[in-house]
This record gives structure tokens, sequence and C-alpha cells, in this order.
């Protein structure tokens, strides 16, 4: 049964967007991107720091340090941070759920089941705003 699948795997990520909010978790990474040697980095993480959460993100595309190019990064940071307040962090979420959604429903061929449970959570959210 593929639904029960995919609904177990957004319970795996709905547990750990909630181990983050709650503290228990001290980054959650929304997006990855391959550097030039194969390896999947964090392209935007939230992240706990001081008590806040910041979305970190690449901020220098030719980052050597990050194995991106050959940029040394001597008068910039390759990574920025942003400080978020409570409607950024959800919108962050949000955005970060319903792409992972739309990742499972082109896996599966019962689309519109899928499409239904999307749906649900993106409601789910929305009472969050």
């Amino acid at each position: 049964m593929e639904e029960f699948e995919i609904i177990d795997g957004f319970k795996e990520k709905l547990k750990e967007i909630a181990e983050f909010l709650e503290g228990k978790k001290k980054e959650l990474v929304l997006e990855t991107v391959t550097n030039q040697y194969g390896e999947e980095i964090p392209k935007k993480t939230l992240v706990w720091k001081e008590g806040e959460v910041v979305l970190r993100e690449i901020a220098c595309w030719g980052s050597s340090d990050l194995g991106l190019g050959s940029c040394r990064c001597i008068n910039h940071e390759p990574i920025s941070e942003t400080g978020l307040n409570n409607r950024g962090v959800i919108d962050y979420l949000k955005d970060y759920i319903e792409r992972l959604a739309e990742k499972e429903i082109e896996k599966y061929d019962n689309k519109e089941k899928l499409k239904e449970i999307a749906e649900e959570i993106k409601r789910i959210l929305e009472d969050f705003s």
C-alpha cells in the first residue's frame, strides 16, 4: 500500500519539524544542492541560534569552502544568516512541506489520494498562520 508509505514518510518529516520547533533538533535542512565534488550540501537551513531561529543560506555560489568554485570568500562570508520572526519560520516550513509533498506525489501512481493528503497538510499549516 503506497499510501501508507507516503503517510509514514510525511510523519517522519513532520516529526523532524516538531523536534526542531521544540528545540530538540538544532538544525533543519530545507534544501540542498550538489557541489562540484558530488556532495549534497545545505542550501537553506533553519538553525536555532541564541534562542531564535535564523535562516542560514549560501551567499557565495563560487565558494571554495563549500566546494562550489574557486572563490576564497576573503571579503565576504560564504554563508549568510537572517533572523526570522514566527511568521517567517512558518512560511519557510510551509514551503518545505509543500515541496516534500510534490516530490512524493511525483513518485506514485495514486496521485489524487496524495494530492488530498498534501491539501490536508496545507490546511493544517494554514491554521498556524
